[in-house]
């Protein structure tokens, strides 16, 4: 009895995986917004913002707690984000000529809940229009979704931006 107990104990300690690596969670976020598109990305715990040159990109370490990504979470599904399209493109009455700023937020925004995975894409040209509540919706999620990020980024952590003449 006693080797059979000291059997199973080795077993699960060797079997197990003792590394330092973090649970994978049910819900991630990575999201790129802003003129600059900005990187928010929770399956990796960090923030990224694009430098020069321009296909470099400077990261540092950002979690979310719990609490926030159950946040976004309920707001994702209160939106109903997995029935949006792949590319979003916002509805207009027929009598509404398309305003275009410039320069405009573009998003790629891929959430993973569980077993499901949806990535949308999405050039918010005019970010006054109102007559899309699903571009409504879309808007306050990720507004709020920033506002989570400013909040938790302090300055002094923030790498200086190299610039390559």
């Amino acid at each position: 009895m006693r080797v059979s107990l000291i059997i199973l104990a080795l077993s699960l300690w060797c079997c197990s995986d003792s590394s330092n690596h973090q649970q994978q969670r049910h819900f991630n976020i990575f999201l790129k917004y802003g003129p600059g598109r900005d990187e928010l990305n929770t399956f990796q715990n960090t923030i990224g913002w694009h430098a020069s040159p321009p296909d470099t990109v400077i990261t540092i370490p950002l979690t979310l707690s719990d609490n926030e990504l159950s946040q976004i979470e309920k707001m994702i599904y209160d939106i109903r984000y997995f029935s949006y399209p792949d590319t979003f493109h916002p509805w207009l009455p027929n009598f509404e000529m398309r305003k275009v700023t410039s320069p405009h937020d573009k998003y790629f925004f891929r959430v993973q809940s569980g077993s499901r995975m949806k990535t949308l894409f999405w050039e918010d040209f005019n970010p006054e229009d109102t007559f899309d509540p699903r571009a409504v919706a879309l808007r306050y999620v990720i507004k709020f979704i920033r506002g989570i990020v400013e909040s938790k980024i302090d300055n002094k952590r923030l790498p200086k931006h190299a610039v390559y003449l």
